[in-house]
């Protein structure tokens, strides 16, 4: 029984082969078969059929592969007792007679010890399967290394993501727009500032500006931004608190406070040119409290369409006695703006967005746990004129209107000539079980309702703007 046979006996798997010890008249059969190998990668042919044979089916199925061809007895036992040169090569095929069987010399033909290398390269043809009649596993991809060398030596450096990038420092000298805005920059430097802050619930402001601009798809056309709604609403307020409506000025050399009477509304236009070069342009509404919100819609889109157009006029960019910044646009959530000489104050919106901590809920969950979108204010002031309770009551008097609770939205609506009920805001009630029973049958009856007398609330009149109502089509007789 040969050694290999003794192993199947002892129970070993063809994918285990049996290694004898080395000696000095059995060479070592790893460090022959690396040997044989490097020559068949190098060229096949320099080996008999029999070695060819071998190494070209190692990847077959354990039950397909070539029997290991014997090692001759005369064979170096290490790779230190090979000769360090030869002249002959191994050949490819011996004529013999068919009876006696073809054994090769050890290849020692330039063969230099390949160290850790060779070594990864005999692993590399090692295919572990758990059963010997299954073929071999495909070969699995590499995870890519995570750790810290790895990623320092294969990571790229950031300038690499943008190949506009500049490769040397570059100096732009300021012009036109851009200069100006640094000398109001410098200027407000000069200004005793603070700051008050508060977060409002959007979620009416939201509802609300969707019926306004469904009622504008269907009719005449154009949108509601919330800017429009928002800038309205400090303006009623800055009516309501005309002594915020001021600015600090200096009388005879003493320092003096001037009372405006009109609000010069001023805008905040970010504008980029042809280049993607950004710039900040502040023209002004003048006399804003005396503009319905319809005509306070109209200005402000003429504003804005020409600072697209650079068309402004200097008397565009003079006047302004408070100005609205909405960074929230590009996701800013709060902000303390700088505020120019000759205002009182500027205020400054945040994005709508639900709060950070409840980002990954669901909507469901969130409509369940009464959750909705909030938006930050602050109300940056002269500290010279305008005290931080008088600043605070300014923005309770703005959360007030774009909550509805002075009828804010019914004085939009019917400048807006929209031919329906605002939404009303109402705090969240408790689910009641009892109470859920019958809201099947109060569905039924509004759904009646509108069948019967639905005709009772349609805009019917073509010549004149008027709002009807009936009780039972309120929605909220169905709560």
């Amino acid at each position: 029984m040969t050694a290999q046979d003794s192993a199947h006996a002892r129970g070993m798997t063809l994918t285990e082969e049996y290694v004898p010890t080395p000696t000095a008249s059995q060479p070592d059969p790893q460090w022959y078969i690396a040997k044989m190998r490097d020559l068949y990668e190098r060229d096949p042919q320099l080996l008999d059929p029999s070695w060819r044979a071998y190494f070209s089916t190692e990847s077959a199925p354990p039950q397909l592969r070539a029997k290991r061809p014997d090692i001759p007895e005369g064979a170096p036992s290490t790779p230190e007792s090979a000769p360090a040169s030869s002249t002959e090569v191994p050949p490819a095929s011996v004529t013999q007679d068919p009876a006696v069987p073809v054994t090769v010399t050890p290849p020692t033909l330039d063969i230099e010890e390949d160290g850790p290398e060779a070594a990864a390269t005999e692993h590399a043809h090692v295919i572990s399967v758990t059963r010997s009649d299954l073929p071999p596993a495909p070969p699995a991809a590499v995870a890519e290394a995570t750790s810290p060398y790895t990623r320092q030596q294969h990571g790229r450096a950031a300038f690499t993501l943008f190949q506009g990038a500049p490769s040397h420092d570059e100096l732009h000298i300021l012009k036109s727009a851009a200069r100006a805005t640094a000398k109001h920059m410098e200027a407000s430097l000069s200004i005793p500032t603070a700051t008050s802050q508060r977060q409002i619930p959007a979620k009416l402001l939201i509802e609300n500006r969707a019926l306004i601009n469904a009622h504008l798809a269907r009719t005449v056309g154009g949108k509601v931004s919330f800017t429009h709604l928002i800038g309205y609403a400090l303006v009623e307020a800055l009516c309501e608190m005309p002594d915020l409506n001021v600015r600090y000025t200096i009388e005879g050399g003493k320092p003096a406070v001037e009372q405006l009477a009109h609000i010069g509304f001023g805008l905040a236009i970010d504008l980029a040119d042809a280049q993607g070069n950004h710039s900040l342009k502040v023209p002004v509404i003048h006399d804003a409290d005396t503009l319905t919100f319809a005509e306070f819609v109209d200005a402000y889109q003429d504003l804005v369409a020409r600072a697209r157009t650079a068309t402004l006029t200097t008397a565009d960019f003079q006047g302004a006695s408070v100005t609205l910044t909405n960074p929230g646009t590009l996701g800013t959530t709060t902000s303390v703006p700088r505020l120019m000489v000759g205002q009182g104050l500027i205020i400054g919106v945040g994005a709508t967005d639900y709060p950070a901590e409840f980002r990954g809920v669901s909507p469901k969950r969130l409509a369940a746990l009464g959750i909705g979108k909030t938006m930050f204010f602050s109300s940056t002031y002269d500290h010279r004129i305008i005290q931080g309770a008088a600043s605070g009551r300014l923005l309770a008097l703005v959360d007030a209107k774009l909550s509805g609770r002075d009828g804010f939205y019914e004085r939009v609506f019917t400048s807006m000539h929209v031919p329906a009920r605002p939404y009303a805001w109402e705090a969240d009630y408790d689910y009641d079980p009892n109470h859920e029973k019958g809201k099947p049958a109060r569905i039924a009856e509004l759904i009646h309702a509108y069948r019967s007398r639905g005709h009772l609330a349609a805009d019917t009149d073509p010549l004149a703007y008027r709002v009807r109502r009936h009780p039972d089509l309120d929605l909220s007789s169905t709560a």
